[in-house]
């Protein structure tokens, strides 16, 4: 079958391999996340944006259902970070022979880079074989780094009277073909990509769960993968699927012999179904068997980014998944540190910082050989996670530090109706402007502003309030500060305002009476100093 050795686009059902190089090199295993976010790729020779299957994007993501459900992005992103000639070289050793253009890109891991159908059945045998490769000595002229074995072909060769003409052992017949054996991959890793492959949870999102299994419900490990390669249309070219058993490995190619366009078909409506009727009826007759599971495999948790030991500063942990133990790390992380934090200041918090201002943060500290790439994506975790890149501040908030307060009134302090001086600061390093409100009560759209300026005040004077006609009760003032880099910073008090007391009358002085003449000799005897009345002579 010509399309059986000839070259075209896998699309997805080149993955795998992607996923195995990234197990082998970063320490990944199932449970690792990664972001399913918008990306491109760009280079001198131009640029390259993924789209998943039904171009969404989900944001945090498993591997085990980034590659159980095919989606493009975390594969793209994941060859990034395990480099492209680190997939190529694993891809080469495990089988695919096609691979030796130095013009290949990320673009690979969705099917930039042509393969055999005859290699890919081949590389796949490594998965259930737990990293080894099986066959007889290449007799290809490939260039150094590709396979040393070819698959077995032709087990037996006898001539018509049953004489064995093949294979032979210096010159003589021997019974069975003598199979050589190369291990191209970790056992723990391999099978890891076998563990997501027959996971029926793990396809949910684009497939639906289970839809990837025949009847029996054996374990059934499967890799579709789908080409559009053309310009200027979405019309798919290729079909594949790749599928194994702890018996088998099968893999089907279904598009066009001339390479034209087979409409806007799928790989799980065309080539799909061929491996589950195929797999169906070889297996109807064999026992159910499972894939060997390798010793020296782990249930583990570990922290992202740095993939070491989850501390209580971690923000991401992986959920309970397989890693191969030897991966696994001894030391706790120290990228990530939980520091609580005076939201007005960006300092640590203090005394002066009430709980409203008091904010828990996460910082992410990087190490300095983090490729730009990385540096990336670690810069997407992080606002995600609200976090700051660097280490955390060693100061601790002052009262100089404070953008905005309310000095006096203090708060829940009880004022007459009279003229109210506010006074506090409003000042910060990317400074705009100020406004100082009040309201009976906090009542929805009854905000009244007593001042608004663009001039910072350090400690002085915010504003004036007439209080004099304020009806009896709770007002809450509000000093809101806008700042270019802190945006808003909003601080409030309360205060109750009671009537102003009436002044206490000042009490009169009591009467003073008048004096009486004193009796004495030559009185009048109260009859007073008339005419004909004075004195004795």
């Amino acid at each position: 079958n010509d399309m059986a050795a000839a070259k075209n686009s896998p699309g997805s059902a080149f993955k795998p391999f992607t996923y195995l190089t990234a197990f082998i090199e970063l320490g990944w295993g199932p449970g690792t996340w990664i972001l399913d976010s918008p990306y491109t790729y760009r280079d001198e020779s131009g640029s390259f944006t993924p789209e998943n299957p039904d171009r969404t994007t989900r944001g945090q993501i498993t591997i085990r259902n980034a590659l159980g459900n095919s989606l493009n992005i975390p594969a793209v992103k994941t060859i990034v970070y395990a480099g492209v000639p680190e997939v190529i070289a694993q891809a080469k050793q495990m089988g695919i022979t096609s691979l030796d253009d130095a013009g290949l890109g990320p673009a690979l891991t969705v099917g930039g880079g042509d393969v055999r159908l005859i290699d890919m059945v081949y590389g796949f045998t490594v998965f259930p074989n737990l990293g080894v490769l099986k066959g007889v000595e290449t007799e290809l002229d490939l260039p150094a780094g590709n396979r040393s074995l070819d698959p077995v072909s032709i087990m037996r060769v006898e001539d018509r009277g049953g004489t064995i003409l093949y294979p032979l052992v210096d010159g003589e017949p021997v019974d069975g073909l003598p199979v050589l054996e190369e291990r191209v991959a970790p056992a723990h890793e391999t099978y890891l990509v076998t563990d997501i492959l027959v996971d029926p949870d793990a396809e949910c999102i684009i497939f639906g769960c289970g839809s990837l299994s025949i009847p029996d419900g054996r374990e059934l490990a499967v890799k579709t993968g789908t080409s559009r390669p053309y310009d200027n249309t979405r019309e798919t070219g290729d079909t594949w699927t790749l599928g194994y058993t702890p018996q088998i490995v099968a893999g089907t190619w279904f598009g066009n012999a001339d390479n034209t366009a087979i409409g806007f078909a799928t790989s799980t409506t065309l080539s799909w179904p061929i491996i589950r009727e195929f797999m169906t009826v070889y297996h109807q007759d064999l026992p159910a068997e499972r894939f060997a599971q390798p010793a020296d495999l782990a249930r583990a948790e570990v922290c992202l980014l740095s993939g070491l030991k989850p501390t209580p500063d971690c923000p991401l942990i992986t959920p309970d998944d397989f890693f191969a133990k030897r991966a696994l790390p001894e030391e706790d992380d120290d990228w990530w540190t939980k520091a609580t934090i005076d939201s007005r200041t960006g300092l640590l918090a203090s005394d002066l910082t009430p709980p409203q201002f008091r904010e828990d943060r996460f910082f992410l500290d990087l190490p300095d050989d983090l490729s730009a790439f990385e540096r990336e994506q670690a810069d997407e975790w992080a606002a995600r996670m609200n976090a700051a890149i660097g280490p955390p501040p060693t100061e601790v908030t002052q009262p100089e530090d404070i953008p905005v307060a309310i000095t006096s009134p203090a708060d829940g302090a009880q004022i007459e109706q009279r003229v109210v001086i506010i006074t506090g600061r409003a000042s910060s390093s990317e400074f705009q402007s100020y406004r100082l409100e009040v309201n009976a009560g906090q009542q929805p759209g009854g905000w009244k502003r007593i001042n608004a300026s663009t001039t910072p005040v350090t400690n002085g004077t915010l504003g004036v309030w007439d209080a004099r006609n304020a009806a009896p009760g709770r007002y809450t003032i509000r000093l809101t500060l806008i700042d270019g880099d802190l945006a808003q910073i909003v601080i409030e008090i309360r205060v109750r305002v009671v009537a102003a007391a009436q002044p206490t009358p000042t009490p009169l002085p009591p009467p003073v009476p008048t004096p009486n003449a004193t009796p004495g000799d030559g009185g009048n005897n109260g009859q007073g100093n008339g005419p004909g009345h004075g004195p004795p002579q």
